[in-house]
């Protein structure tokens, strides 16, 4: 079963030999990608070419954050559904009328109904 990976030492993530490695300052540790199915960076964490290409091919999304634990963005295989995804929301938000399509159903929404 696959469960999401949390990293919060600073440190980088790097291919060698087809796996992925973390090297933080007082560890290095081998990462099981058949056991993973997203990674979260609570830390500084630097990711290589050939490490980014790895996630990629696995379709395995990285997502980071600030060390107070605010969201700041993510590394997604636009192939993956996820990925699908957030292209479908930004090209809705780009389309000023799908847009004002979507605000207008969550101002809807939060009206209280009338009985």
């Amino acid at each position: 079963m696959k469960c999401p990976l949390f990293i919060t030492d600073h440190g980088r993530l790097e291919r060698q030999s087809g796996s992925l490695v973390f090297v933080g300052r007082l560890e290095k540790r081998t990462i099981p990608l058949a056991q993973v199915s997203e990674v979260h960076c609570l830390a500084r964490v630097s990711l290589t070419s050939g490490a980014v290409e790895l996630l990629s091919e696995k379709r395995i999304p990285v997502h980071f954050y600030s060390t107070r634990g605010d969201y700041r963005g993510s590394l997604i295989n636009d192939a993956s559904p996820r990925g699908r995804l957030h292209l479908a929301q930004a090209e809705h938000h780009l389309d000023p009328e799908k847009r004002l399509f979507i605000a207008r159903a969550i101002v809807q929404g939060h009206r209280p109904k009338s009985l």
